[in-house]
């Protein structure tokens, strides 16, 4: 079996922030003036393996589609106020 880790979803603030500083080199992040509204231009997800090597298109396809349905079908997302997406997935 093979776990998925989904990672962070934004990264708040800039200068300073751990997250920020890791993945800004790599070109990992896009600005958006309202967080969680569509950026101006599409963008695409690109997912990393543990080796910092882009998965495949189709792998991680089905990865969005699966984590898409779960979302919309089941209760109680919306309510996750503590721990990852990953630990609500696992309950």
């Amino acid at each position: 079996s093979y776990w998925a880790d989904l990672g962070g979803q934004w990264v708040h603030g800039s200068e300073g922030n751990v997250a920020y500083e890791l993945a800004e080199p790599f070109g990992l992040l896009s600005k958006s003036r309202n967080p969680g509204e569509p950026e101006e231009a599409p963008y695409e997800i690109t997912f990393y393996g543990s080796n910092g090597h882009p998965l495949a298109k189709d792998m991680t396809d089905d990865l969005v589609e699966f984590t898409t349905f779960i979302t919309e079908n089941m209760t109680g997302v919306e309510q996750l106020k503590t721990g990852s997406y990953g630990e609500f997935l696992r309950t």
